[in-house]
């Protein structure tokens, strides 16, 4: 079920789109998906292996839980980094660098899905490091079977929801990503609920308290709020020039250095023995 819904796609844009969209699709999810298998895969693998070492004995260790707890405040950490400047620089900049590389590819339509698809990407890269933490804690036979069950679900209603965006509504390639963010929300929604529900445990049966601090991420989240509004603002929506794409570079480049200003601070605040 799980890899039908990773290769699903295809089988429905071969019987429901023409060619040339499936060529834009291709073309779309070939160049997109890098990022994530360049940037998220490794992240995803290199948890998956950390985190089943954590509880590969039946007991409860507080170390272990204190190791699992600062494993996911680092993989946290890279996550909120990356995919705030992917979510708001690559869709204002995607009609400009698209221009420059595919001068004689480029359509409003293709721009428009390549948009979509950074957002997708969101979806993706939080489903991935869920279900590498899922597959991490819970590896009971009921607990496989349970997750077996609601990827069947899921498969079906994704097949549903797919068919019904591109024959009913007719919403083409953005449907078929739509389509996508739907399936991954649900699959996030289910391995989220079952990791929380493990660390609730944990922290009842160890008395202790997990904490990833979100609170540190308040000065970055903000600056990238404003910025986007800022360059959204001043581009008119979008990237249209080399001047502007330079100072939409400038922008990155000041969000990266309140990320490294912000880390530094907790970095000098966080105990030495800690």
């Amino acid at each position: 079920f799980k890899n039908f819904l990773t290769v699903g796609d295809k089988f429905v844009i071969t019987s429901l789109l023409n060619f040339e969209t499936q060529g834009y699709y291709s073309f779309i999810s070939n160049y997109g998906s890098l990022i994530a298998r360049m940037l998220f895969a490794p992240i995803e693998e290199s948890t998956r292996i950390t985190v089943n070492t954590f509880f590969k004995s039946n007991k409860d260790k507080r170390s272990d839980f204190l190791l699992f707890q600062g494993c996911v405040s680092n993989v946290l950490k890279i996550y909120v980094y990356l995919l705030t400047l992917l979510i708001i620089f690559a869709p204002l900049n995607t009609n400009f660098l698209l221009s420059l590389v595919f001068k004689n590819f480029i359509t409003d339509s293709l721009v428009i899905t390549f948009k979509w698809y950074w957002v997708y990407l969101l979806f993706l890269a939080c489903n991935g490091i869920l279900e590498a933490l899922y597959q991490s804690l819970f590896a009971s036979k009921e607990m496989v079977n349970k997750y077996s069950a609601f990827m069947l679900m899921n498969s079906i209603m994704f097949l549903t929801t797919l068919t019904v965006f591109i024959s009913k509504f007719d919403l083409g390639l953005q449907g078929l990503i739509w389509g996508n963010m739907i399936n991954m929300s649900f699959r996030i929604g289910y391995c989220f609920y079952y990791v929380i529900q493990f660390i609730k445990f944990k922290e009842n049966s160890l008395k202790v308290h997990f904490d990833v601090g979100f609170a540190s991420y308040v000065p970055f989240l903000t600056a990238a709020g404003m910025l986007t509004l800022f360059q959204y603002l001043y581009f008119h929506g979008e990237v249209q020039s080399f001047r502007q794409f330079i100072i939409s570079g400038v922008c990155g480049i000041f969000l990266v250095l309140i990320a490294v200003v912000a880390e530094y601070q907790a970095k000098k605040k966080k105990p030495k023995n800690d």
